[in-house]
């Protein structure tokens, strides 16, 4: 018997019950589920008072908790519906963040149909290692109408990148704009996940985020206003001398979009994870293979609540810094 060395593949023979196990999984329902939580705290918060006041188990725990009621002090109750509110805008950055991320993690992981996605999707440890993969399938130097990069979405979404393989054919417009959009939602998560890395950071390392309502306005606001629920974070920036210094960041969040983005990141993942399962699981192949082309732009979909046409969603304040001697003499 040789030695077992210290690194490589795993045996490919063990790939095929590996696959099955992953796809047994069903990761678009980890986002349904927070989705569902999400949006009972926002639409019946006091159906889950309620509950909690009955009573809940989980396996041998039990939880009683207390409720807000007209017999609550108003400050009491105002601080409740406060701390409500700043949860929905934390979770609901989260959630997209989180959701686009995994979106664009799988995506890179089938894409080019390796043996074991599995495999794929954990080797890929380091930060700087998978910042450097989304750049590079979906930076400045790649084209969303590259038909090389549309033809791999096919292949990873629908199997295969000659629609007149699949079963029924989908008409030749529909799989091109399809095809179009679904590159279009990747390309717009790649943007986030390397855009407001910071932004995430911040709240899965120490929950460093400080949600509310802040309003901006320049002069009269008739030029520029903006107002409403947002986050707070600290961020390192370039600054106008080249240097990089703290700045602190405040990002508007739009609450009921960010659900709308997450939710189709879960959808894609499904259509995508519905296509793996069919390429790697030979068991499942007789049920057959669907083809479900997306219908909605990314533009069309933040557009859709836009009256005004600048929009400000971000600006950073630098932290003020200590002065030395040199420099006020400079």
């Amino acid at each position: 018997m040789s030695p077992m060395p210290p690194e490589g593949v795993p045996d490919p023979e063990h790939f095929p019950a590996m696959n099955a196990s992953f796809y047994a999984a069903r990761p678009q329902d980890y986002f349904g589920r927070r989705l569902q939580n999400l949006m009972l705290v926002a639409g019946n918060l006091q159906g889950l008072d309620d509950l909690f006041a009955k009573g809940v188990t989980f396996g041998t725990l039990s939880a009683v908790g207390p409720q807000v009621s007209d017999g609550v002090g108003a400050d009491t109750a105002q601080e409740r519906a406060r701390q409500t509110q700043h949860f929905l805008i934390a979770e609901s950055e989260v959630l997209c963040h989180h959701a686009g991320e995994t979106l664009l993690r799988l995506y890179l992981a089938h894409a080019g149909a390796p043996p074991s996605p599995w495999l794929e999707l954990s080797q890929t440890r380091s930060p700087d290692e998978f910042k450097k993969r989304v750049r590079r399938r979906f930076g400045p130097g790649s084209k969303a109408s590259d038909p090389a990069n549309l033809a791999e979405v096919a292949r990873t979404f629908y199997l295969t990148d000659v629609p007149e393989r699949l079963v029924p054919p989908p008409a030749p417009e529909e799989w091109s704009r399809g095809l179009a959009l679904i590159e279009g939602y990747l390309r717009y998560f790649a943007a986030l996940f390397l855009e407001k890395a910071a932004l995430y950071n911040a709240a899965k390392h120490g929950l460093a985020l400080l949600p509310g309502d802040i309003a901006l306005e320049v002069g009269d606001g008739s030029v520029l206003s903006q107002s409403g629920p947002a986050v707070q974070y600290l961020q390192l920036r370039k600054s106008d001398d080249g240097h990089r210094r703290w700045s602190r960041v405040i990002h508007w969040v739009k609450s009921d979009r960010q659900v709308v983005l997450t939710y189709t990141a879960a959808i894609l993942i499904a259509d995508l994870w519905a296509a793996g399962r069919f390429r790697y699981v030979v068991a499942v192949r007789e049920d057959g293979f669907r083809v479900v082309l997306p219908k909605v732009s990314i533009d069309d979909l933040l557009r859709a609540d836009e009256a005004r046409s600048i929009v400000v969603d971000e600006m950073a304040v630098g932290l003020p810094y200590l002065v030395s001697a040199a420099d006020a003499a400079g």
